[in-house]
């Protein structure tokens, strides 16, 4: 509220306005108490920043399911209005959280993303009466009808309007001066929790085509995960600490949902700003978490990938990405990660955008050619690290495989076998010919041996 309030001619001046006269004064006086009394009320209801609480963390304890399986399961006569709608959630929650949680399992669930109306720029109806209605919409219909289901169980919910990485974010992209998302902060027992029901529905593809896929992360999501991608235009919805400015969100790193799922923290990351400067060479370095497979990628400007110029190398309790350039310019380095034992394929966890000032030009630049195994078993390759080797040199291979019995460089159809040095450790001498140069490793129980890096010589 913009206020301005001085003395003139016997007169009170309030936005703008001149009251003269004693009574005239005394009525806007009382009448600006008044204002000021009911501004501060709202206030109160406003959330206030608390990072520390115990109610800031994703509540992996609490079994949802039976109120998954309720919200899931509502019929199309309990969605005539938004109060028969509300009616139908709470029937079987025990409190306010699964009230809230039904809220997010049904908007989720029933109301797809407009992407018309993104595209189009013509919104349209983005009511909370809208949105239930049409079963599709924006943000703003999604945060709307978020907000007007939780007061219908009299929670105390607020729309948060605020700046998103989302679709069409690139590594290292600034934000602009308008807002670009809406969202969700809910009171749980005096506790603020941060919802996205929008982003919780699904996402957009490379076609731009919404694609329905319920994302758990976007529910009660911690705050020093969801500042990686959300930045409120208040900064007292950051519920941090310290509040972050515009420019370290534009610096910060955007950490996807899989980033956090596998394990990882911000503090588990060598570099959190988004933008490297670099020369020939990079590496960033993660915690390294056992059960977790990590594989990466360099992208030129166009999108296209620079192939074999990442690395992924496991060191006791890092991985290692590195990566190569073969000239200066603008990349990106997408780093994947996935559970070993997921059958599925690799997330996109994080991404940076490299600067890179190549001194010389280098088109053999970059690292041997990975197979799959290469990612699924613990595997620190010493030398060579160059994925070009000259025909007729003698190279030293010296590779860490983990629990592996026998490693092997491959030359045509010669084995050249490795000697075990220490644990997991093969070392040897190898000359470089053929075209081709490959190391095969064999594992206990495994009677054939396994690929796992490939040279080209020239």
């Amino acid at each position: 509220m913009k206020r301005e309030e001085s003395q003139l001619r016997g007169g009170i001046v309030y936005r703008g306005k001149v009251y003269k006269g004693m009574l005239s004064a005394l009525l806007a006086l009382l009448f600006i108490v008044v204002f000021i009394f009911t501004c501060c009320m709202q206030t109160e209801d406003r959330p206030k920043p608390s990072a520390n609480s115990p109610g800031f963390r994703h509540d992996k304890n609490y079994d949802f399911s039976a109120i998954d399986r309720h919200a899931l399961n509502t019929s199309y006569s309990a969605e005539s209005s938004i109060p028969a709608l509300a009616s139908y959630l709470f029937k079987t929650a025990k409190n306010d959280k699964e009230k809230v949680r039904a809220i997010f399992r049904w908007i989720t669930s029933r109301i797809s993303y407009d992407t018309s109306a993104l595209f189009s720029g013509s919104y349209g109806d983005t009511s909370p009466a809208g949105a239930l209605k049409n079963r599709s919409s924006i943000c703003m219909g999604y945060a709307g009808l978020f907000k007007a289901l939780c007061e219908q169980a009299e929670i105390k919910c607020v729309i948060i309007y605020g700046y998103a990485k989302g679709y069409g974010y690139r590594a290292g992209d600034r934000i602009g001066d308008r807002t670009n998302h809406a969202w969700n902060a809910v009171n749980i027992n005096g506790k603020w929790r941060l919802v996205d029901s929008t982003w919780g529905a699904g996402h957009l593809d490379s076609r731009g085509k919404f694609v329905k896929d319920y994302e758990e992360f976007y529910f009660f999501t911690p705050p020093h995960c969801f500042i990686t991608n959300h930045l409120p235009a208040n900064p007292e919805f950051q519920f941090l600490e310290k509040a972050i400015t515009t420019k370290q969100y534009d610096d910060l790193i955007k950490l996807n949902p899989h980033f956090f799922k596998l394990g990882f923290t911000l503090d588990d990351l060598s570099h959190k700003n988004v933008k490297i400067g670099t020369k020939e060479r990079l590496v960033v370095r993660l915690k390294n978490i056992r059960s977790v497979a990590l594989t990466a990628q360099v992208v030129n400007r166009r999108g296209q990938e620079v192939p074999d110029t990442a690395l992924v190398r496991v060191s006791g309790g890092e991985f290692m990405v590195s990566a190569v350039f073969k000239n200066s310019g603008e990349y990106t380095l997408r780093i994947y990660g996935k559970q070993k034992t997921d059958k599925n394929q690799y997330s996109d966890i994080v991404s940076y955008k490299i600067i890179a000032n190549v001194k010389k030009s280098n088109n053999r630049a970059g690292y041997p050619k990975t197979f799959k195994s290469y990612s699924i078993k613990d595997v620190y390759l010493y030398s060579p690290l160059k994925g070009y080797l000259k025909s007729g040199r003698d190279y030293t291979f010296k590779i860490k495989l983990s629990g592996a019995q026998r490693a092997a460089v491959v030359v045509g159809k010669k084995w050249n076998h490795l000697k075990q040095e220490g644990k997991g450790i093969f070392e040897g001498r190898v000359t470089a010919e053929k075209k081709i140069m490959e190391i095969y490793a064999q594992y206990p129980g495994e009677e054939n041996y396994t690929a796992i890096l490939r040279y080209t010589v020239y």
